[in-house]
């Protein structure tokens, strides 16, 4: 068999990127092992273009959210599938200062689009400690990444782009022309494996880090409708359950949840939520991050069929959109890749380590 692209790797980056290739006409082919683990499918799948204790825009806020929604949901149609929940998020305001500064913010053409309403009154002042108020933010929401994922497999395998196989670099043959896997041949080779592109050879040298995650499930009394977000979030999964979290931690790249996630994410949730809380379950993910907040895109510096597409780390569901768009645009039209994304910025590494 011979396709243009194999991607290795369905998680967020590698299924978004499946589809702009595939929108270009070209033949893909998907590879991912299910049974391993993966960010994306633990991931609480929020987009806010808001964020920080600050209350900033996020970088390139105004390309990413152009499309966010409009992106995932062109895609329900296709994929017979309900996951973008376009719900917003408040934020509790901490201080007077800041309901004043948000009051400002909301005229300032460069916020009004995110702006749904500043109040200055409680949300609900008997379950949440807002008492100066907060902002209601639009373009803002959750994706239902599992759902996602796992719609975007099935249609995958109905159109013969989806083969279910652990990828060993070991069996990798790479030509200047191609590269083989197994009896497959394909022009080019994409690794969007997240933390698993460590274990080989070819990207081991990008500084790529693991950012272990972890969210908590409870049960409340309250059953709400939009996202609160202030120290963690909360996320409502219906029928009072919730979803909160989350941790950042570097020391401790393992799967195992732990009691002092758990602890912090819970003083965390009280400091946001007065009424109590039933914990239901306990889940871990490794996000794959990088050293500066930036996606890694683009060609191997010794392989021309050879490509990356990694290090969306926390913010996968807001980034992978454009920068699937922007990185099928240039593998199928050879279009410059953002120099704040392309790997071209580590290129020194690999060659330190190969060739110094």
């Amino acid at each position: 068999m011979e396709v243009d692209f194999l991607i290795i790797g369905q998680g967020l980056a590698g299924t978004t990127l499946a589809f702009e290739l595939l929108g270009k006409g070209k033949r893909v082919m998907v590879m991912a092992d299910s049974k391993q683990p993966c960010a994306s499918k633990v991931a609480a799948g929020l987009y806010n273009p808001i964020t920080g204790n600050r209350l900033v825009k996020t970088w390139r806020a105004d390309s990413l959210f152009e499309i966010v929604e409009p992106y995932y949901q062109s895609l329900e149609p296709m994929l017979d599938a309900k996951f973008v929940h376009p719900i917003g998020i408040y934020r509790p305001f901490t201080t007077i200062d800041e309901q004043n500064d948000w009051m400002a913010k909301s005229a300032d053409p460069q916020f009004a689009a995110y702006v749904a309403e500043v109040t200055s009154q409680p949300h609900n002042s008997q379950l949440f400690h807002d008492p100066y108020g907060g902002v209601h933010l639009r373009k803002a929401g959750f994706i239902d990444t599992t759902m996602f994922l796992e719609a975007s497999k099935k249609y995958l395998q109905a159109k013969g782009c989806f083969t279910e196989e652990m990828f060993h670099e070991d069996n990798l043959s790479i030509t200047n022309t191609s590269i083989s896997y197994k009896g497959l041949k394909a022009s080019n080779l994409i690794l969007a494996l997240g933390v698993g592109a460590q274990q080989g050879n070819l990207f081991s040298w990008l500084p790529l880090h693991e950012l272990k995650g972890e969210i908590l499930e409870v049960n409340t009394s309250f059953e709400g409708n939009t996202i609160f977000n202030r120290g963690c979030f909360m996320l409502p999964a219906g029928n009072g359950r919730w979803r909160v979290g989350s941790t950042y931690n570097w020391r401790q790249p393992d799967y195992l949840p732990t009691e002092q996630g758990k602890k912090e994410i819970l003083e965390k949730l009280n400091h946001l939520y007065k009424g109590s809380v039933e914990l239901t379950n306990h889940m871990v993910g490794i996000r794959p991050s990088t050293k500066d907040r930036r996606p890694f895109l683009g060609k191997h510096p010794a392989h021309e069929n050879i490509h990356i597409f990694n290090g969306l780390g926390t913010k996968g569901v807001s980034l992978s959109p454009f920068f699937a768009r922007e990185m099928a645009d240039y593998l199928v039209g050879q279009k410059p890749l953002s120099k704040e994304v392309s790997i071209e910025r580590y290129f020194s590494l690999y060659f330190e380590r190969n060739v110094g």
